[in-house]
């Protein structure tokens, strides 16, 4: 649970469910009928470039705003903890304005994240502000070492300043989190897995029409390694090896077709250990429905937050 300083909650549609199975055109209609905001809840959605083989369809969202969806290069790294502290920014600007943050995704480890609050001892590294502070003077740097009180080793500016690093980082999630008390609704859309199948082989159909392997092929011309789109998966680990390993299209379809799939039926399975984790989950309803069970909760009386403490470690 988020330590908080007051006992504010703030409201939270959630609306996940695997790959391929809606989630975006229902988190769209949702938002344009209630007021509301989306916050991507998708680990590959973030990079810019990557747009066919996340599935970010753009231009699904129409007018209704969005957040965290193309704000790195493919060059960078990203982890929970970052999406914990920017979605938990998201959620409370979006508030700020009077509007209704929806977080919308298939990641199931950065929604189990956020809702349960997890603390994280071991803060994301910065090789940006690592790098700054290790290129000042050492005598500086052990000034500011003496300063935060530190008592790790001082021998090199590496040492000093991942202490230093470490030590902001971990102040700015506690000022990012402790006033943020969620009090989230979630929803799954729980589709049959024969038609969520066909879907999927549908939908890749599609984006190797619309310029899948296209895609792929200008982001190994602009700098992108062979090895890390392949840390990517599914979609740009196969179209990699069809471009870079002469892997035939056809096979490369059926082994992609295959991997989606055995993917959503992951998703499938986090989503039931969330529910045995505590975080509570409904299958999801048409959009009408949705739409005035939503408009119901959020007019009514606030509900006590009923998600269990997150682990210590």
């Amino acid at each position: 649970m988020f330590h908080v300083k007051h006992s504010q909650e703030t409201k939270l549609i959630v609306l996940t469910g695997p790959t391929a199975s809606g989630k975006t055109k229902l988190a769209v209609q949702l938002a344009q009928a209630i007021g509301g905001e989306i916050v991507s809840a998708d680990s590959r959605q973030v990079y810019r470039g990557m747009d066919l083989g996340t599935g970010k369809d753009l231009a699904e969202y129409q007018d209704v705003p969005y957040h965290l969806i193309d704000i790195l290069d493919p060059s960078e790294s990203y982890s929970v903890s970052q999406f914990q502290q920017q979605a938990s920014a998201a959620i409370q600007d979006i508030r700020s304005r009077a509007q209704v943050p929806i977080l919308c995704g298939g990641t199931g480890h950065y929604i189990k994240a956020l809702l349960q609050g997890y603390r994280f001892d071991h803060p994301a590294h910065n090789p940006y502000f690592s790098a700054f502070l290790e290129s000042l003077p050492h005598d500086l740097l052990l000034g500011f070492h003496r300063h935060l009180g530190l008592e790790g080793p001082t021998d090199s500016n590496r040492r000093i300043a991942r202490q230093i690093e470490k030590t902001y980082t971990q102040q700015n999630e506690a000022a990012k989190t402790e006033n943020l008390l969620l009090n989230p609704l979630v929803y799954a859309l729980r589709p049959d897995r024969k038609r969520l199948r066909e879907k999927i082989k549908q939908r890749l159909d599609l984006r190797i029409e619309q310029g899948l392997v296209e895609e792929v092929q200008r982001l190994l011309g602009e700098g992108v390694s062979a090895q890390q789109l392949r840390k990517f998966g599914l979609e740009y680990r196969w179209v990699t090896d069809h471009i870079t390993e002469n892997l035939p299209l056809e096979a490369m379809k059926q082994s992609l077709c295959q991997g989606i799939c055995q993917f959503a039926k992951r998703q499938e399975t986090f989503f039931r250990y969330m529910e045995k984790e505590g975080i509570p989950i409904q299958n999801c309803p048409d959009i009408e429905q949705l739409t005035a069970e939503v408009a119901h909760w959020l007019s009514g009386t606030p509900r006590k937050h009923s998600l269990p403490d997150p682990p210590s470690s």
